[in-house]
Protein backbone atom coordinates (compact mmCIF):
# COMPACT_ATOMS: atom_id res chain seq x y z
CA UNK A 1 0.00 0.00 0.00
CA UNK A 2 1.67 3.35 -1.04
CA UNK A 3 0.93 6.39 0.96
CA UNK A 4 -1.30 7.98 -1.67
CA UNK A 5 -3.65 5.08 -1.92
CA UNK A 6 -6.39 4.13 -0.01
CA UNK A 7 -6.58 1.46 2.33
CA UNK A 8 -8.47 -1.86 3.18
CA UNK A 9 -9.51 -2.44 6.82
CA UNK A 10 -12.22 -4.64 9.24
CA UNK A 11 -14.18 -2.93 11.81
CA UNK A 12 -14.76 -4.08 15.12
CA UNK A 13 -17.96 -2.73 17.82
CA UNK A 14 -21.02 -2.06 18.73
CA UNK A 15 -22.31 1.54 18.69
CA UNK A 16 -23.29 3.91 16.39
CA UNK A 17 -20.21 6.13 16.49
CA UNK A 18 -18.72 3.03 14.78
CA UNK A 19 -21.12 3.94 11.75
CA UNK A 20 -20.33 7.65 12.04
CA UNK A 21 -16.38 6.25 11.59
CA UNK A 22 -17.51 4.19 8.76
CA UNK A 23 -19.02 6.46 6.49
CA UNK A 24 -15.96 8.69 6.74
CA UNK A 25 -14.01 5.87 6.03
CA UNK A 26 -16.41 4.96 2.87
CA UNK A 27 -16.56 9.09 1.78
CA UNK A 28 -12.73 8.26 1.41
CA UNK A 29 -12.58 5.73 -0.70
CA UNK A 30 -11.35 3.12 1.71
CA UNK A 31 -12.22 -0.26 1.64
CA UNK A 32 -14.12 -1.95 4.18
CA UNK A 33 -13.86 -5.91 4.16
CA UNK A 34 -15.85 -6.75 7.82
CA UNK A 35 -17.55 -5.17 10.02
CA UNK A 36 -17.90 -7.97 12.95
CA UNK A 37 -20.57 -6.95 15.69
CA UNK A 38 -23.23 -7.91 17.67
CA UNK A 39 -25.51 -5.11 17.23
CA UNK A 40 -28.13 -5.92 15.18
CA UNK A 41 -28.43 -1.80 14.08
CA UNK A 42 -24.49 -2.13 12.77
CA UNK A 43 -25.23 -4.86 11.08
CA UNK A 44 -28.01 -3.11 8.77
CA UNK A 45 -25.53 0.06 8.28
CA UNK A 46 -23.63 -2.56 7.10
CA UNK A 47 -25.28 -4.87 4.76
CA UNK A 48 -26.55 -1.57 3.60
CA UNK A 49 -23.59 -0.53 2.18
CA UNK A 50 -22.91 -4.29 0.87
CA UNK A 51 -20.28 -5.27 3.53
CA UNK A 52 -19.82 -8.27 4.71
CA UNK A 53 -20.80 -8.69 8.83
CA UNK A 54 -19.15 -11.22 10.92
CA UNK A 55 -20.63 -12.13 14.32
CA UNK A 56 -18.85 -11.36 16.93
CA UNK A 57 -19.63 -14.46 18.93
CA UNK A 58 -18.39 -16.47 16.42
CA UNK A 59 -14.83 -17.48 16.71
CA UNK A 60 -13.76 -14.15 14.08
CA UNK A 61 -10.11 -14.15 14.74
CA UNK A 62 -10.07 -16.81 11.89
CA UNK A 63 -11.92 -14.91 9.74
CA UNK A 64 -9.84 -11.66 10.67
CA UNK A 65 -6.97 -14.00 9.70
CA UNK A 66 -7.61 -15.22 6.42
CA UNK A 67 -8.53 -12.23 5.43
CA UNK A 68 -6.41 -9.41 4.00
CA UNK A 69 -6.44 -6.14 4.94
CA UNK A 70 -3.88 -3.01 6.33
CA UNK A 71 -5.80 -2.15 9.28
CA UNK A 72 -8.08 -2.97 12.00
CA UNK A 73 -10.51 0.04 13.99
CA UNK A 74 -11.84 -1.03 17.04
CA UNK A 75 -14.42 1.27 17.95
CA UNK A 76 -16.61 1.24 21.04
CA UNK A 77 -15.68 -2.51 21.31
CA UNK A 78 -15.49 -3.16 25.41
CA UNK A 79 -14.71 -6.75 25.26
CA UNK A 80 -11.12 -8.64 25.01
CA UNK A 81 -10.19 -8.82 21.49
CA UNK A 82 -8.13 -12.18 21.14
CA UNK A 83 -4.66 -11.85 19.84
CA UNK A 84 -5.41 -13.37 16.65
CA UNK A 85 -7.75 -10.73 15.71
CA UNK A 86 -4.93 -8.20 16.91
CA UNK A 87 -2.41 -9.98 15.05
CA UNK A 88 -4.28 -9.92 11.42
CA UNK A 89 -4.47 -6.33 9.52
CA UNK A 90 -0.54 -6.02 8.02
CA UNK A 91 -0.37 -2.79 9.25
CA UNK A 92 -1.67 -1.75 12.88
CA UNK A 93 -4.65 -2.17 15.23
CA UNK A 94 -6.01 0.74 16.64
CA UNK A 95 -8.35 1.34 18.77
CA UNK A 96 -10.69 4.26 19.95
CA UNK A 97 -10.78 4.61 23.94
CA UNK A 98 -13.04 6.95 25.51
CA UNK A 99 -10.62 8.42 27.80
CA UNK A 100 -6.98 10.49 28.35
CA UNK A 101 -4.76 7.72 27.86
CA UNK A 102 -2.45 6.99 30.33
CA UNK A 103 -4.42 8.54 33.34
CA UNK A 104 -7.37 6.86 32.58
CA UNK A 105 -7.81 3.28 31.23
CA UNK A 106 -10.26 0.77 31.69
CA UNK A 107 -14.12 1.06 31.62
CA UNK A 108 -16.52 3.53 32.26
CA UNK A 109 -13.80 6.68 32.41
CA UNK A 110 -15.97 9.38 32.17
CA UNK A 111 -17.70 8.41 35.02
CA UNK A 112 -14.70 7.63 36.61
CA UNK A 113 -13.16 11.51 35.35
CA UNK A 114 -16.71 13.28 36.95
CA UNK A 115 -16.66 11.40 40.42
CA UNK A 116 -12.91 12.50 40.48
CA UNK A 117 -13.97 15.91 40.14
CA UNK A 118 -11.47 16.63 36.53
CA UNK A 119 -11.81 19.69 35.17
CA UNK A 120 -10.62 18.56 32.00
CA UNK A 121 -10.90 15.15 29.63
CA UNK A 122 -10.11 14.19 26.14
CA UNK A 123 -10.22 10.64 24.29
CA UNK A 124 -7.36 8.65 22.44
CA UNK A 125 -6.73 6.50 19.03
CA UNK A 126 -4.01 4.14 20.29
CA UNK A 127 -2.10 0.83 19.09
CA UNK A 128 -3.48 -2.30 20.08
CA UNK A 129 -0.51 -4.13 22.40
CA UNK A 130 -0.02 -6.05 24.90
CA UNK A 131 -2.19 -5.17 28.06
CA UNK A 132 -5.65 -3.35 28.36
CA UNK A 133 -5.24 0.26 26.77
CA UNK A 134 -1.09 0.10 26.87
CA UNK A 135 -0.46 0.31 23.42
CA UNK A 136 1.37 3.39 21.61
CA UNK A 137 -0.62 6.67 21.03
CA UNK A 138 -1.45 7.99 17.63
CA UNK A 139 -3.90 10.62 18.04
CA UNK A 140 -5.60 12.70 21.46
CA UNK A 141 -8.04 15.42 21.38
CA UNK A 142 -9.39 17.35 24.46
CA UNK A 143 -12.51 17.63 25.70
CA UNK A 144 -13.51 20.80 28.25
CA UNK A 145 -15.74 19.46 31.11
CA UNK A 146 -18.67 21.76 31.97
CA UNK A 147 -19.61 22.32 35.89
CA UNK A 148 -23.28 20.54 34.93
CA UNK A 149 -21.92 17.69 32.59
CA UNK A 150 -23.49 14.60 33.21
CA UNK A 151 -22.20 10.96 32.40
CA UNK A 152 -24.41 11.70 29.32
CA UNK A 153 -23.54 14.31 28.24
CA UNK A 154 -19.46 13.52 28.94
CA UNK A 155 -19.82 10.55 26.59
CA UNK A 156 -22.04 12.99 23.71
CA UNK A 157 -18.91 14.99 23.77
CA UNK A 158 -16.20 12.39 23.77
CA UNK A 159 -18.22 10.54 20.81
CA UNK A 160 -17.80 14.56 19.26
CA UNK A 161 -14.32 14.32 19.71
CA UNK A 162 -13.79 10.65 18.27
CA UNK A 163 -15.59 12.10 14.94
CA UNK A 164 -13.76 14.93 14.66
CA UNK A 165 -10.06 13.20 15.36
CA UNK A 166 -10.99 10.51 13.41
CA UNK A 167 -10.27 12.19 9.91
CA UNK A 168 -7.10 13.60 11.03
CA UNK A 169 -6.00 9.84 12.23
CA UNK A 170 -6.77 8.67 8.87
CA UNK A 171 -4.72 11.73 7.10
CA UNK A 172 -1.53 10.67 8.63
CA UNK A 173 -2.28 6.82 8.23
CA UNK A 174 -2.57 7.64 4.71
CA UNK A 175 0.48 10.10 4.53
CA UNK A 176 2.57 8.37 6.23
CA UNK A 177 2.87 10.96 9.29
CA UNK A 178 1.50 9.11 11.78
CA UNK A 179 3.89 8.92 14.92
CA UNK A 180 3.23 6.56 17.45
CA UNK A 181 4.49 7.49 21.13
CA UNK A 182 4.48 5.32 24.17
CA UNK A 183 2.75 5.89 27.35
CA UNK A 184 4.28 7.07 30.00
CA UNK A 185 2.91 4.28 32.48
CA UNK A 186 4.01 5.51 35.80
CA UNK A 187 0.87 8.27 35.36
CA UNK A 188 -1.58 5.29 34.17
CA UNK A 189 -4.89 4.88 36.20
CA UNK A 190 -6.70 1.77 35.18
CA UNK A 191 -10.83 1.58 36.03
CA UNK A 192 -11.88 -2.33 35.30
CA UNK A 193 -14.92 -4.20 35.43
CA UNK A 194 -15.34 -4.72 39.06
CA UNK A 195 -14.36 -1.07 40.07
CA UNK A 196 -17.44 0.64 41.43
CA UNK A 197 -17.42 3.72 43.59
CA UNK A 198 -17.68 3.52 47.38
CA UNK A 199 -20.97 2.03 48.56
CA UNK A 200 -21.78 1.34 45.26
CA UNK A 201 -22.89 4.70 44.51
CA UNK A 202 -24.85 4.88 48.40
CA UNK A 203 -24.70 8.91 49.23
CA UNK A 204 -22.18 9.44 51.84
CA UNK A 205 -23.62 12.74 54.04
CA UNK A 206 -19.88 12.70 55.63
CA UNK A 207 -18.43 14.20 52.67
CA UNK A 208 -18.71 17.89 50.95
CA UNK A 209 -22.02 18.33 48.95
CA UNK A 210 -20.31 19.34 45.85
CA UNK A 211 -18.69 15.37 46.25
CA UNK A 212 -22.02 14.32 46.80
CA UNK A 213 -23.08 16.23 43.65
CA UNK A 214 -20.21 15.17 41.35
CA UNK A 215 -20.77 11.56 42.18
CA UNK A 216 -24.57 12.09 41.07
CA UNK A 217 -23.99 13.49 38.21
CA UNK A 218 -21.10 10.85 37.51
CA UNK A 219 -23.68 8.00 37.41
CA UNK A 220 -26.10 9.85 35.28
CA UNK A 221 -26.37 8.06 32.30
CA UNK A 222 -29.87 9.08 31.23
CA UNK A 223 -31.86 6.84 28.93
CA UNK A 224 -28.40 4.47 28.58
CA UNK A 225 -26.91 1.41 29.98
CA UNK A 226 -25.70 2.04 33.29
CA UNK A 227 -22.63 -0.62 33.80
CA UNK A 228 -21.17 1.05 36.93
CA UNK A 229 -23.41 2.26 39.96
CA UNK A 230 -26.51 4.51 40.17
CA UNK A 231 -26.81 7.56 42.86
CA UNK A 232 -28.49 6.24 45.32
CA UNK A 233 -30.60 6.91 48.95
CA UNK A 234 -32.25 5.19 51.60
CA UNK A 235 -35.02 6.34 53.21
CA UNK A 236 -37.21 5.41 55.53
CA UNK A 237 -35.35 1.66 55.12
CA UNK A 238 -36.50 1.58 51.43
CA UNK A 239 -33.38 2.80 48.70
CA UNK A 240 -34.26 5.62 46.27
CA UNK A 241 -32.00 5.77 43.06
CA UNK A 242 -31.13 9.91 42.62
CA UNK A 243 -31.97 11.27 39.29
CA UNK A 244 -30.58 14.69 39.53
CA UNK A 245 -29.08 16.86 42.70
CA UNK A 246 -27.32 20.32 43.28
CA UNK A 247 -25.70 21.59 45.66
CA UNK A 248 -28.07 23.52 48.12
CA UNK A 249 -26.01 27.03 49.04
CA UNK A 250 -28.73 28.54 51.20
CA UNK A 251 -29.66 25.51 52.79
CA UNK A 252 -30.29 25.40 56.84
CA UNK A 253 -27.29 24.20 58.93
CA UNK A 254 -27.35 20.33 59.96
CA UNK A 255 -25.80 16.99 61.02
CA UNK A 256 -24.40 15.10 58.31
CA UNK A 257 -27.39 12.73 56.49
CA UNK A 258 -30.04 15.63 58.66
CA UNK A 259 -32.95 16.55 56.64
CA UNK A 260 -32.95 20.09 56.87
CA UNK A 261 -35.59 20.56 53.81
CA UNK A 262 -38.70 18.66 52.13
CA UNK A 263 -41.19 19.60 50.15
CA UNK A 264 -42.70 18.67 46.46
CA UNK A 265 -39.55 20.42 45.16
CA UNK A 266 -36.61 19.01 46.86
CA UNK A 267 -35.32 17.03 49.32
CA UNK A 268 -32.02 18.92 51.14
CA UNK A 269 -30.14 16.82 53.10
CA UNK A 270 -26.82 18.40 55.29
CA UNK A 271 -23.30 17.67 53.99
CA UNK A 272 -19.93 17.31 55.77
CA UNK A 273 -19.66 20.73 53.83
CA UNK A 274 -23.05 22.37 52.71
CA UNK A 275 -26.24 20.22 51.78
CA UNK A 276 -27.34 18.61 48.77
CA UNK A 277 -31.14 18.82 46.98
CA UNK A 278 -31.96 16.17 45.58
CA UNK A 279 -34.49 17.08 42.72
CA UNK A 280 -35.38 13.92 40.83
CA UNK A 281 -35.93 10.45 42.86
CA UNK A 282 -36.56 6.56 41.31
CA UNK A 283 -37.69 3.34 42.80
CA UNK A 284 -34.98 0.71 42.13
CA UNK A 285 -37.74 -0.49 39.42
CA UNK A 286 -36.62 2.75 37.44
CA UNK A 287 -39.97 4.06 37.91
CA UNK A 288 -39.97 7.77 38.78
CA UNK A 289 -41.29 8.74 42.70
CA UNK A 290 -42.98 12.05 43.16
CA UNK A 291 -40.87 13.79 45.84
CA UNK A 292 -43.83 14.79 47.47
CA UNK A 293 -44.89 11.30 48.52
CA UNK A 294 -41.58 10.39 50.45
CA UNK A 295 -41.03 14.18 52.18
CA UNK A 296 -43.73 14.21 54.55
CA UNK A 297 -42.34 14.02 57.71
CA UNK A 298 -38.41 14.14 56.88
CA UNK A 299 -37.55 17.54 57.97
CA UNK A 300 -35.44 16.53 61.30
CA UNK A 301 -34.60 12.56 60.67
CA UNK A 302 -31.57 11.44 59.40
CA UNK A 303 -30.97 9.63 56.22
CA UNK A 304 -29.04 5.83 56.94
CA UNK A 305 -25.84 5.43 54.43
CA UNK A 306 -24.71 1.54 55.12
CA UNK A 307 -21.65 2.31 52.77
CA UNK A 308 -19.59 -0.64 54.51
CA UNK A 309 -21.95 -3.87 53.93
CA UNK A 310 -22.76 -2.24 50.09
CA UNK A 311 -19.26 -2.07 48.84
CA UNK A 312 -17.96 -5.18 50.50
CA UNK A 313 -20.79 -7.15 48.88
CA UNK A 314 -20.08 -4.91 45.37
CA UNK A 315 -16.57 -6.37 45.50
CA UNK A 316 -18.03 -9.96 45.35
CA UNK A 317 -20.45 -9.46 42.52
CA UNK A 318 -19.60 -7.02 40.47
CA UNK A 319 -17.37 -9.33 38.19
CA UNK A 320 -20.35 -11.84 37.86
CA UNK A 321 -22.90 -9.08 36.83
CA UNK A 322 -22.53 -8.86 33.25
CA UNK A 323 -23.04 -12.89 32.99
CA UNK A 324 -26.43 -12.81 35.41
CA UNK A 325 -27.75 -9.50 33.86
CA UNK A 326 -27.21 -11.80 30.08
CA UNK A 327 -28.73 -14.74 31.83
CA UNK A 328 -32.14 -13.23 33.56
CA UNK A 329 -32.54 -10.71 30.10
CA UNK A 330 -32.96 -13.85 28.72
CA UNK A 331 -34.85 -15.82 31.00
CA UNK A 332 -38.30 -17.29 29.71
CA UNK A 333 -41.40 -17.02 32.07
CA UNK A 334 -42.43 -20.09 33.77
CA UNK A 335 -45.37 -22.18 33.05
CA UNK A 336 -47.17 -23.04 35.98
CA UNK A 337 -49.22 -26.11 35.47
CA UNK A 338 -53.23 -25.93 36.77
CA UNK A 339 -52.87 -22.37 37.67
CA UNK A 340 -55.86 -21.06 35.81
CA UNK A 341 -58.08 -24.25 37.50
CA UNK A 342 -56.41 -23.32 40.71
CA UNK A 343 -57.81 -19.90 39.76
CA UNK A 344 -61.45 -20.56 38.83
CA UNK A 345 -61.49 -22.81 42.21
CA UNK A 346 -60.41 -19.65 44.25
CA UNK A 347 -62.98 -17.38 42.66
Amino acid sequence: MSNSSAFTCCLIGGDTLLTQCGEILLDQGHDIVHVVTGNPAVGAWARGHGLNVVDVASDYSVTLRDSDFDYLFAITHLARIPDGAVESPKTMAINFHDGPLPAYAGLNTPMWALINGEQSYGITWHVMATGIDKGDILVQHPVAIADDDTALSLNTKCFAAALESFPTLIGQLVDGSVQPRPQDLSQRSYYGRASRPEGLGLIDWQQPAEVCERLVRGLSTGPYENSLASAKIVLGGRGYLVESASVAGDAAAGAPGEVVGADADAIVVACADGALAITALKDLQGRSVPLDTVAAGLSGSRLEAPRDAVTAAARDLAREEPAWVRRLAAAEAVSVPFRNAAARVAA
